[in-house]
């Protein structure tokens, strides 16, 4: 049977539900905290036969697929990927292998090594591939479990969508900019930016999933990125001014004029009548 479950010291087991898991002892994948170890994978089909028996660059290729699944099962990525241990039994055809790992794995670049074995539990097996990544640690903010983690390509047709829907601004995206809270089981809940503009850094972009609202995730993925911009100094909108109190930061009286247009020229918060200038506390 597929699934995942809990074990002791918050230990997270994943299944594919191959018939040899409980006879052998193991599992397609086990989570630690924020490690996540993909045990050797092979490329064998769902009636447990060897696919392109001839073919070790289709062989590796399938291989990180079932990697790849397994991973987001346990709540990670390929991109979340730090080690690849490959086993060849013909180190000659090295090359067909390195390319289904390098098409994949070019920008991630983990650690990996590539040995040759003298055989693998079925002759027409020509590869096995093992993985170990490191995730977010999980959080927790009310009854909501979450994990913290920077943007990835992968989200960004997401928080267009959202972005879209929820009549955020939605100029010039990009995935690097953001900060991702996505839950084990129930993808992305929350997510945020920080963009440069001039000397002054922006924070906007902030979106919650509707049902995952009033847990206070907003406000965390809010604290974290201007946790990574220090500043004495914050041009936010009236509404996050009691956040920002709790930060630290104090409201300062309405600057002149030119202040106010310096304000809407550098962040783009075009002229808007509920900018506030904050100061942190001395």
């Amino acid at each position: 049977m597929n699934g995942t479950k809990k074990s002791n010291h918050q230990k997270t087991l994943i299944s594919n539900g191959a018939p040899w898991e409980p006879i052998v002892g193991y599992s397609r994948a086990v989570r630690v905290g924020n490690l996540i170890y993909v045990s050797g994978t092979t490329a064998i089909d769902e009636q447990g036969k060897v696919i392109a028996p001839t073919d070790a660059y289709i062989q590796a290729k399938e291989a990180i697929k079932k990697i790849e699944k397994a991973l987001k099962q346990a709540g990670g990525s390929l991109s979340d990927v730090i080690q690849t241990r490959i086993y060849v039994t013909d180190i000659t055809r090295w090359q067909e292998i390195a390319k289904a790992h390098g098409e994949v794995f070019k920008d991630i670049k983990p650690a990996t090594v590539m040995v040759e074995v003298a055989s693998l539990i079925d002759p027409d097996m020509l590869v096995e591939i093992e993985a170990q990544a490191i995730v977010a640690p999980v959080e927790k903010e009310g009854d909501c479990y979450f994990y913290l983690r920077d943007g990835k390509k992968e989200d960004l047709s997401f928080i267009k969508e959202k972005t879209k829907e929820w009549k955020l601004d939605d100029e010039n995206l990009q995935p690097d900019d953001f900060l991702i809270i996505e839950g084990p089981k129930d993808g992305i809940l929350a997510f945020g930016r920080i963009k440069k503009y001039g000397s002054c850094h922006e924070l906007g972009t902030v979106g919650v999933v509707p049902e995952w609202r009033g847990h206070g995730l907003g406000k965390k993925i809010v604290g974290e990125l201007v946790g990574r911009f220090p500043a004495k100094e914050v041009w936010i909108t009236t509404d996050l001014v009691d956040y920002f109190e709790k930060l630290g930061f104090q409201p300062v009286a309405e600057g002149p004029a030119d202040l106010q247009k310096k304000i809407s020229d550098t962040c783009r918060v075009k002229g808007r009548a509920n900018v506030q200038i904050m100061r942190l506390k001395k």
